[in-house]
Parts: C-alpha cells; sequence; structure tokens
C-alpha cells in the first residue's frame, strides 16, 4: 500500500511537471511563430521600400533626361562618385 502511495505521488509530480511543460512549450512556439511572421513582414516591407527607392531613381533619370540642362543632372543626382560618373555618362550620350 505503502509503494502504491509512493506510485501515485510520483505519477502526480510527473503528470504536473508535463502539464507545465506543455503549457510551456505551446507558449514558445506561439512566440517562435510571430516571430517568424514578423521577421517575415520585417523581410518584405525592406524588399518594398527597396523597389520603391529604385524605381523612384529611375523615374528622376527620365525625368533628368527630359531636360537638356546640366544643372538639372546635377539636382537629380548627389554628389557619389558613382553618380558623378553615371552624370557624365548621361552628358556625354
Amino acid at each position: 500500500m505503502i509503494q502504491l502511495k509512493q506510485n501515485y505521488a510520483l505519477f502526480q509530480v510527473l503528470s504536473d511537471y508535463i502539464v507545465k511543460y506543455q503549457k510551456k512549450c505551446f507558449f514558445l512556439i506561439f512566440y517562435d511563430i510571430i516571430n517568424q511572421c514578423l521577421l517575415q513582414f520585417i523581410n518584405f516591407m525592406k524588399f518594398i521600400i527597396i523597389l520603391l527607392l529604385i524605381t523612384l531613381q529611375y523615374l528622376l533619370v527620365i525625368l533628368c533626361m527630359n531636360f537638356q540642362t546640366i544643372e538639372v543632372y546635377i539636382r537629380c543626382f548627389s554628389t557619389t562618385d558613382v553618380q558623378q560618373k553615371l552624370i557624365l555618362s548621361l552628358l556625354n550620350s
């Protein structure tokens, strides 16, 4: 009878532990799913912003090509080396 009570007590401890572990595990899985969704959303938004910036840059190039003055070319691009080379190549063409 004592052995049965000890086994039952051990069973209760183990079952309580399993219930607590399942709740914790569910929370961690739920947290991980939300975290992954947020990361995917952030990556998607980065992609959209980069796409919009590239589109804006090409629109500025098209706009600048419609005008035939050097000042407009310089205003449309910043003064980095790569963009200065692009301005010079546009002016030479």
